[in-house]
């Protein structure tokens, strides 16, 4: 499920006066995946900056012409002043037609200068539209069971879809079929979505949760539902977070992981499987965490120099990837060599660092893209054909993963078109996203899928629309790609 969206930009930020340094928010291994996010990062900033120059350039050039009018204005002032002047010294027929003359050219003058004013009046309220509308552009996105959420370049997260629960973080409990305002939280860094509830973590390092406090989900000392962010107990240095189902995981800026909320299954890693946390308990034996990633029941994270991957909690279908069907209360070492993890309900898929995509759990309908028909993959096993992977995601009954051309693809389960291919036929191996090969960041929920072009800037999504997680205001499911309505 989401690890926790990673916010592009810092010159994007800067334009809209939101300093959040000069790094990524959220901390990952030294590795290709955090190069391909940097370059993407990169490329959003200079897509924005180019978007920002084009919403300022028409009035800019309405005011230089109205400039321009006004010196010529003058000009047939002056000289109409002149041609009076002399037609009062001689009043011969010569000076008056020149007068006469100069008088025409003033009042075109002045006709020209009212029209260069107007212009530039519309140049500039077009301006404001444009800017507007541009600082409403989702640097981030993350799409959850039945919603979705985004952060704006402003620093505003917003939400959309599903909000029985609160999850909308909009202070109701009123399913949205468009974005809308998260209340308070205009300083978001980065974002995660879970089942009934959502997360972030402010400029200021506070991480904070919304929505159905079941188990204590939400970190702040009690089980009360909560429909606007709340402050996580103890926990204003999170430098990344992931919402899980029944649980939250984060990471601290010291590289400790914390849990909290459901722990039946041990997936809160802290060596007991006792029913519940409701504040931040620290991960046992777990230091210098790069990525965390919350799934149903279990989590997986990344440590560690050579990027180890650990995995805890539970197990029945083999998705800890360490061969057996055990439940784990701790950390456990499944392998090394990894850059990106994405634990999802009862699957699990890694990233290795020269960019092989790896699955392994419940393989029902060969679901996890490896060629494999057997029902459990116990230990991470390769996806067919995708040895470039610069980022996974993966949620419910199907997995997404981004090559490093830019190139989405998806496998698995597709009944709601969720894959994105037009069709609704399930996909046993990777297959390309319509029309979606500038990917810069992809993610997957139970039964949609959003993602953000390079290229365009806009949001997509695609799969079920119900509750209108799609965010189109349509309500209506779609097959491929399409954008999110501001």
């Amino acid at each position: 499920m989401a690890k926790g969206g990673v916010r592009f930009g810092a010159a994007v930020l800067a334009l809209c006066a939101v300093a959040i340094g000069s790094a990524l928010v959220m901390a990952q291994a030294a590795s290709s995946r955090a190069a391909y996010e940097a370059d993407q990062g990169a490329a959003f900033d200079e897509r924005y900056a180019d978007r920002m120059e084009r919403c300022r350039q028409p009035a800019a050039k309405a005011a230089k012409r109205a400039r321009r009018a006004a010196r010529q204005l003058k000009r047939a002032e002056r000289q109409a002043r002149k041609a009076e002047k002399r037609y009062r010294q001689s009043k011969t027929n010569g000076a008056a037609r020149k007068l006469t003359q100069a008088k025409r050219k003033l009042k075109q003058a002045r006709k020209q200068s009212r029209k260069a004013r107007k212009r530039v009046k519309r140049a500039r309220e077009n301006r404001r539209r444009c800017i507007a509308q541009l600082k409403r552009t989702l640097v981030t996105v993350e799409a959850g069971a039945a919603h979705s959420c985004g952060i704006r370049a402003s620093g505003q997260a917003v939400c959309w879809g599903r909000n029985a629960d609160g999850q909308l973080g909009d202070g109701t409990s009123e399913d949205r079929l468009t974005p809308v305002p998260v209340q308070d939280l205009t300083d978001a860094v980065a974002i995660t979505v879970g089942t009934y509830h959502s997360c972030a973590i402010r400029e200021s390092g506070q991480a904070v949760c919304w929505g159905s406090n079941r188990y204590g989900r939400l970190g702040d000392g009690t089980t009360e539902p909560r429909s606007a962010p709340v402050p996580v107990e103890g926990l204003d240095d999170a430098v990344a977070i992931s919402a899980g189902e029944w649980h939250t995981c984060a990471i601290r800026e010291s590289g400790h992981a914390v849990c909290w909320g459901q722990n039946l299954y041990g997936q809160l890693g802290d060596g007991t499987n006792e029913e519940e946390r409701h504040t931040p308990h620290p991960v046992k034996d777990l230091e210098a965490v790069a990525a965390i990633s919350s799934g149903t029941i279990h989590t997986c994270a990344i440590g560690g120099e050579s990027g180890r991957l650990w995995c805890w909690g539970a197990n029945g279908n083999r998705q800890l990837g360490d061969g057996t069907n055990e439940q784990r209360n701790q950390p456990t070492e499944v392998i090394a060599g990894v850059r990106d993890v994405a634990a999802g309900a009862v699957r699990t898929c890694a990233i290795r660092t020269s960019g092989e995509a790896l699955c392994w759990g419940n393989n029902e309908a060969g679901r996890l893209g490896t060629g494999h028909e057997d029902r459990h993959i116990p230990t991470p096993t390769p996806v067919v054909g995708l040895a470039d992977a610069a980022m996974i995601t993966v949620r419910g009954s199907h997995a997404c993963a981004i090559r490093t051309s830019g190139q989405a693809v998806c496998w698995g389960s597709n009944a709601s078109g969720q894959l994105g291919d037009g069709t609704q036929e399930d996909r046993t191996g990777p297959t390309p996203v319509h029309g979606l090969d500038d990917a810069a960041l992809v993610s997957a929920g139970s039964s949609h899928t959003c993602a953000i072009s390079a290229r365009t800037l806009r949001t997509l999504c695609w799969g079920s629309n119900a509750s209108g997680r799609l965010g189109d205001g349509s309500g209506e499911d779609h097959l491929t790609p399409t954008p999110i309505r501001h």
